[in-house]
């Protein structure tokens, strides 16, 4: 039977809807021991959005199934497995802990709805990516991040300025693209999981919003 390798210990963030993990947690897929191994990484922040929102007034945002609720947060950041098979690990991981059918089924069709947030986040990132890399244009999403960022912000501070709720899209969308695209730098890059972590705008980034605001002007 496959099985949770870590006890689950978590400290929530400054924003009061965002955990961050204080140890190392991991899973073996299918069997213990299985060469199929997820490890989610010290400083991993989770917002536990596996149970939708209007699911919590009979599914507390918290229960005995936000164990597989993490890992399915980190399989999404990730994006190492298809959507699907990460769905399918959640399910098993809640099984693994003992969460009733009833509850594992009605989580697990929730997060198969393609109106739930993580289904939107996926499509939001297929038109939240940067364009052709050959034409050089630069999403609506990350011109929007763009604009905000007026100084060092940590990603709960600039996810708040544009008014987006969920952290997967935002990193997934706007966050991430910027970052590749070399718009956004890290002030502490060689430790990008840092609680103190915070974000600003490169030069490129920088040539970018003032090309935008001379359009407008």
């Amino acid at each position: 039977m496959s099985r949770f390798t870590s006890i689950l210990l978590v400290s929530p963030l400054a924003d009061s809807q965002t955990w961050g993990l204080m140890r190392e947690f991991g899973y073996d897929v299918g069997a213990e021991g299985s060469q199929d191994q997820i490890t989610v990484p010290v400083g991993f922040e989770t917002d536990v959005e596996s149970v939708p929102r209007s699911f919590w007034a009979i599914l507390p945002k918290w229960g005995n199934y936000g164990n597989a609720a993490v890992i399915h947060d980190w399989l999404y950041w990730e994006q190492g497995r298809p959507r699907p098979a990460a769905d399918a690990v959640t399910l098993e991981g809640m099984a693994v802990f003992g969460v009733s059918a009833v509850v594992r089924q009605t989580i697990y069709t929730a997060v198969r709805l393609p109106v739930h947030p993580a289904a939107l986040e996926v499509a939001d990132l297929e038109a939240g990516k940067l364009a052709d890399a050959v034409t050089g244009q630069v999403t609506g999403q990350v011109q929007r991040l763009l604009a905000v960022c007026n100084g060092e912000f940590s990603r709960a501070e600039l996810q708040e300025k544009l008014g987006l709720r969920h952290r997967d899209n935002f990193i997934e969308a706007y966050l991430q693209p910027a970052l590749n695209a070399g718009l956004l730098e890290m002030t502490i890059p060689d430790k990008p999981r840092s609680s103190k972590q915070k974000y600003r705008l490169t030069e490129k980034g920088r040539a970018v919003v003032v090309s935008a605001e001379r359009r407008e002007s």
